[in-house]
């Protein structure tokens, strides 16, 4: 349509403006809104149009990316108080890919400090709703990122992931949510999960939206030596080709989750066995691991989260919101030698597992969690009270993706007591595009983007 002159970037981008004054008071999505900087953005956007420029693919589109991104400009909060007031001189390296391709910044989206908390909550500006029931949590730590798409107060969002931060607010807020394989969007500096577990990626209500997001921001760059350097593959191409001939793998639980909702689990079962309809078959070949969640962490802490935290200054860290500081200052410990050689046995171990499965599966389909969104607990508490959930960072299911560098989503797959579900689906790295098929497989068998939360409309 921008393209048509049928609808101008400025206008768009004052629909979406508005629509975040109606709704995000009722939800708190954005830690920063851009008012004026998107106005700017959009009309220089306009005035390309109408000079006939050659634009890109995102051209005049808005756009909100978590705030843990560096965005040049703009308040970058990693939602801390410590940087409340941090205006970047420079963008991340995706983020000036997406300028580059023409979006629009709305704002930046809220995030737990640091991304440490399993509600996106922290002491800058509270806690986001979920749009479908705003006295629950949208997960995450893209949990701001994930209301606003499911809210409609931006068409899209990009999240970051290191251990199910964009898979688990995709479940709990009924959008698309891709984890990229770690590297294939290079960083000025590591997320804190470390940038062979962790990636930032989009959050989206359609799938071909999360791959031209993709196309825009994939790639390397010489100043990320661990970005993939091996071509990077144009994630709309195939799309919609189909899955016939995939052999997909199901499991329950690895063989060791708690099943938290039966109703949950068969929702998501039913949508990868509907994938059989699109011509691929699903087994359930009894898939067993083993609880890895020290590792998983021991690795993540390796990676440098608890020695950042711990170098900041006695002010500072009065600063850090009680959960955070409660895990990263007294609970974790920097790793030794040992731990970290211990930790990477395990990883070795469960690699090679999983290559046993990709020998033979194209992709493998699991929960993303087995509860809907919790009712919002009182204070900075969890809101799981089963450890065996992972409550801190993620859960089981999704942290086997980040601990061995793979690809996956959350794909939108229906609705318990009227709040949403999401399937997992995984992938070998570097195997997004077969993770795209299978959700644009689903998206056609099982529309989800016509559905919205109440206060949306």
């Amino acid at each position: 349509m921008i393209k048509r002159k049928t609808i101008s970037p400025v206008e768009l981008t004052k629909h979406y403006l508005a629509r975040i004054d109606r709704i995000n008071p009722k939800i708190n999505a954005y830690v920063t809104v851009d008012h004026e900087g998107a106005l700017v953005q959009a009309k220089v956007a306009e005035q390309a149009v109408m000079r006939g420029d050659a634009l890109g693919a995102l051209h005049g589109i808005p756009i909100s990316i978590k705030d843990l991104a560096l965005t040049k400009g703009l308040c970058s909060t990693d939602g801390s108080l410590i940087f409340k007031d941090r205006i970047p001189d420079h963008d991340d390296i995706f983020v000036a890919r997406l300028r580059k391709a023409g979006v629009v910044i709305l704002g930046k989206n809220n995030t737990p400090e640091f991304g440490y908390f399993a509600r996106s909550m922290n002491r800058v500006i509270g806690e986001t709703r979920n749009p479908w029931d705003t006295r629950r949590i949208t997960g995450a730590s893209s949990g701001g990122a994930g209301a606003a798409s499911a809210a409609g107060i931006s068409p899209f969002a990009i999240a970051s992931d290191g251990g199910g931060s964009t898979r688990i607010p995709a479940h709990f807020n009924g959008v698309f949510g891709l984890q990229p394989s770690p590297g294939r969007l290079p960083l000025l500096e590591p997320i804190l999960a470390g940038p062979q577990q962790a990636s930032f990626g989009p959050m989206t209500l359609d799938v071909m939206d999360a791959a031209i997001i993709m196309n825009a921001m994939a790639g390397p760059d010489p100043r990320d030596p661990s970005a993939i350097q091996t071509p990077t593959p144009d994630f709309t191409a195939g799309l919609n080709d189909g899955i016939k001939g995939f052999k997909i793998a199901w499991s329950d639980d690895f063989g060791h989750i708690p099943i938290l909702d039966l109703r949950v689990l068969k929702t998501q079962k039913s949508s990868a066995y509907l994938l059989e309809r699109a011509g691929a078959t699903v087994e359930d070949p009894a898939i067993k691991l083993y609880d890895f969640f020290e590792p998983w962490a021991i690795s993540n802490a390796a990676l440098g989260s608890v020695a950042k935290i711990r170098g900041f200054s006695e002010e500072q860290k009065a600063l850090i919101s009680p959960p955070v500081a409660q895990t990263m200052l007294r609970d974790r410990p920097i790793p030794t030698a040992d731990d970290i050689a211990k930790a990477e046995r395990v990883r070795a171990d469960i690699r090679t597992r999983f290559e046993a499965l990709f020998d033979r599966y194209d992709v493998i389909c699991t929960p993303i969690s087995t509860t809907i969104a919790p009712i919002a607990p009182a204070g900075w508490e969890q809101p799981y009270a089963d450890p065996t959930y992972g409550a801190q960072f993620g859960t089981p299911y999704t942290h086997v993706v980040n601990f061995l560098g793979l690809t996956a989503a959350s794909v939108p797959c229906g609705f318990v007591d009227g709040l949403p579900v999401g399937l997992q689906v995984i992938a070998r790295r570097m195997n997004e595009t077969k993770v795209f098929r299978v959700a644009q497989a689903l998206a056609l068998l099982q529309p989800w983007d016509s559905k919205h939360p109440a206060l949306a409309i």
